[in-house]
């Protein structure tokens, strides 16, 4: 964005005169606010997965509309948004990224476009500076709508994203995206203390000179742990530092706004002034007191985050969603699926809704197997387990399945174990492309084919699930053999494989291993777990044979009918093997929830603490849109999307992400307790340890687990500081 006076406009017609041409070039733009950056739909990032139509397009037209371009696989682009004009940073970053011919103006800096290849959104900042690596779920600002300052976007580049072919674009790979995000860490300084046992009284001074590398409107969050730690060190006395630091930002909305928020701080124990410091550190302060809060920098770690983030979002308004409202919408679903589960819950003898609403997904999954899809192609080949305790009620629900679709003519979709992938695939074939594999004790079928001694043949099934599960509205191709085999590769088109199986958590989860989620293969799976050992009885129960479902299996059958009929009529060529799928349609109200609750998993996604939940909640996205779809409402003979699927979609992803953070916690829990035994045995006990020798005991284990693991001896009490003529050091206590 220049700042020539010249290419200020009063009115702009930037998506009025673009607009169509962009999308006829295969880019999705979406309208702009009136001289803003941000988009004027709501539920706009569904148009980063397919584009509008030309005829809604003009709907906006004479509005004055800036205009935006979606990234991610509708524009089939991305793009690095840098925002700094320092001359050397630019070009230390311009060493790390491709030349793009394509560039843009900013306010400062500029942004350049690349092709998409599944990068992930993310943002580095280091002082004023910032970089944007903009991907899926993302926009951007396109000339030459106008800046809320009044002056227009411009091309850098004599080359612009219409009348350049997008496909000669560079690309930008994983590995420069982390030098990217190198280039931009914080140099955290340490800080040269010396431990003391008690706090020799501070000054203010020096905390309004931290404070001063510290800008009150960075964030929300920080603002108000930066409160937090002065009101923990000077109580009602540091309003006076909080409101002066607070009025230097543009936020600031006067002292009677700002002594009513410090006012809220109150009983606040876990938040330190060391907090304060951790930040002012980051931007290069240098320590000159002797606070014992910062004691903690001798074990060369920054403050411990997680107990702090706990009492900030108490301190904005920041719930959980209650676990029991989410239960009770799971076990409330919509459309056939509600119907499925309802009559599987009377034919259960114990009540145990959570294997009820495996058995009905399961269900449903067959019964819209290469039938339907979502407008991003998404079908519903689910793979869900349902885990409990031995002797709980799983088998008699889970067997429901297989008889109720049998009830449906759908016999020839069942499959049983296969013990090679070979196996997998010819029963594939053998039903065309459409099954589901039931497993009576999942648990251990898994833990065979994820085995490091297991044989060739059973291991290579889990490789084949995994592609199977992505492939779905496309095309498998199966493993070349060798010469002397007498299998050759073989192809599938829209292989719809679900599973369903029943286990006790032990088996599943007892061999799991990190390397699980990071493959992909456990992210795939849906868990429903039960923690009733001995579930009540249920007193409506009627066996599945007493209970006949008849109006329901007339209803799919009809269904099916409906279904068959449409495809007869299309003339499509694939007619005979049912791969002439329909796109469930979805209501605006799904849209706005599916795409908010899409942003909210970006979020999360994007968490620089995320850890190994970063792989479920990169899946979960795509679960939503099966799992809506699974729910969809029966609207004039046909599935429909609509919010209640949406929101019933949203409770089963959310139960399922508390199931794998749970196992995660679980797993990682254990590896820590392993880290803190391997510490305490290293530790000679009543020996004064300094801190080079705690370092040379600890080498073996991370950083940041080591200073945690310190911590916490702490607490339990197994090291102790000792103070002997004035110097601090550590012993390891009997």
């Amino acid at each position: 964005m220049n700042d020539n006076t010249d290419l200020e406009q009063s009115v702009c017609t930037a998506w009025d005169d673009n607009a169509l041409q962009y999308l006829a070039k295969g880019l999705s733009v979406i309208p702009l606010a009136p001289k803003q950056k941000g988009p004027k739909l709501a539920g706009w990032s569904v148009f980063c997965d397919k584009q509008m139509m030309p005829d809604f397009a003009q709907k906006f037209f004479g509005k004055e509309h800036n205009i935006g371009l979606c990234l991610g696989s509708a524009s089939g682009l991305m793009a690095v948004d840098i925002d700094t004009d320092n001359a050397d940073l630019l070009k230390k970053i311009e060493k790390i990224i491709p030349n793009s011919p394509v560039k843009k103006r900013g306010k400062k800096g500029y942004t350049a476009f690349y092709l998409y290849e599944g990068q992930t959104s993310c943002s580095f900042k280091k002082g004023d500076a910032g970089i944007d690596i903009l991907s899926a779920g993302r926009q951007t600002v396109l000339p030459p709508s106008i800046h809320p300052s009044g002056i227009s976007y411009e091309w850098l580049t004599k080359a612009t994203l219409l009348n350049y072919d997008k496909t000669k674009l560079p690309k930008l790979s994983d590995n420069q995206i982390e030098q990217l995000r190198f280039l931009f860490k914080p140099e955290v300084k340490k800080v040269p203390v010396k431990p003391v046992a008690t706090r020799i009284d501070s000054e203010k001074q020096e905390i309004e000179d931290a404070l001063a590398l510290i800008d009150p409107d960075e964030s929300y969050e920080m603002w108000v742990e930066i409160g937090l730690a002065i009101r923990s060190e000077y109580g009602e006395g540091g309003f006076d530092i909080f409101n002066r630091w607070s009025a230097r930002g543009a936020k600031y909305d006067g002292v009677g706004a700002c002594y009513k928020k410090y006012s809220s701080f109150e009983n606040v124990r876990d938040i330190t002034i060391a907090t304060l410091f951790h930040y002012a550190i980051e931007r290069g302060f240098e320590h000159k007191s002797d606070w014992s809060d910062v004691v903690e920098q001798f074990l060369e770690d920054d403050v411990a985050q997680q107990e702090s983030w706990r009492i900030v979002n108490s301190f904005l308004g920041v719930k959980d969603i209650k676990a029991e409202e989410e239960m009770a919408a799971l076990f409330n679903p919509p459309g056939l699926l509600g119907e499925v589960f309802q009559w599987v819950t009377k034919s259960s003898p114990v009540i145990q809704p959570m294997y009820c609403i495996a058995s009905a997904i399961a269900t449903m999954s067959a019964v819209f197997a290469q039938k339907f899809q979502t407008d991003s192609k998404a079908r519903t080949n689910n793979y869900i387990m349902a885990i409990g305790p031995s002797g709980s009620g799983k088998s008699v629900v889970c067997d429901i399945v297989p008889w109720f679709l049998s009830q449906l003519g759908y016999t020839d979709m069942l499959m049983g174990e296969p013990k090679s992938d070979a196996g997998l695939i010819d029963a594939l074939i053998q039903r065309n492309g459409k099954a589901i594999l039931c497993v009576d004790e999942i648990g251990h079928y898994l833990r065979q084919i994820k085995s490091k001694t297991v044989n060739a043949y059973m291991a290579n099934v889990g490789a084949e699930l995994t592609k199977l599960f992505s492939k779905s509205h496309g095309i498998y191709i199966s493993g070349s053999y060798s010469q002397g085999s007498k299998r050759a590769s073989v192809t599938l088109d829209q292989p719809c494989l679900s599973v369903f199986g029943q286990s006790v958590k032990e088996r599943v989860f007892k061999s799991l291993t990190e390397e699980d989620f990071m493959d992909g293969f456990f992210n795939r799976w849906l868990i429903f777990e039960s923690t009733e050992p001995i579930p009540a009885r249920n007193t409506d129960y009627l066996a599945a044979e007493d209970n006949f479902p008849a109006e329901l299996i007339d209803k799919i059958k009809e269904l099916d009918k409906r279904v068959l009929d449409t495809q007869l009529s299309s003339n499509f060529i694939k007619t005979a093997t049912g791969l002439y799928v329909m796109t469930a349609p979805k209501t605006t109200g799904a849209k706005e929830l599916l795409a908010a609750h899409n942003q909210s998993l970006d979020q999360r996604r994007s968490d620089p603490d995320v850890g190994l939940m970063f792989y479920p909640y990169t899946r979960s996205g795509e679960y939503l849109e099966k799992l809506a779809l699974t729910a969809a409402e029966i609207v004039d003979g046909f599935p429909v999307i609509t919010e209640k699927s949406a929101a019933w979609a949203i409770a089963a992803v959310e139960n399922n992400l508390r199931q794998i953070e749970s196992k995660l916690r679980s797993l990682i829990t254990s590896e820590y307790e392993e880290q803190v035994q391997y510490l305490l045995n290293a530790l000679p006990i009543g020996k004064r340890l300094s801190q080079s020798e705690l370092h040379n005991l600890a080498h073996s284990l991370p950083p940041r687990a080591r200073n945690e693991i310190m911590r916490d001896l702490l607490t339990r009490k197994y090291l102790a500081w000792d103070e002997k003529d004035g110097i601090k050091a550590l012993v390891r206590r009997k």
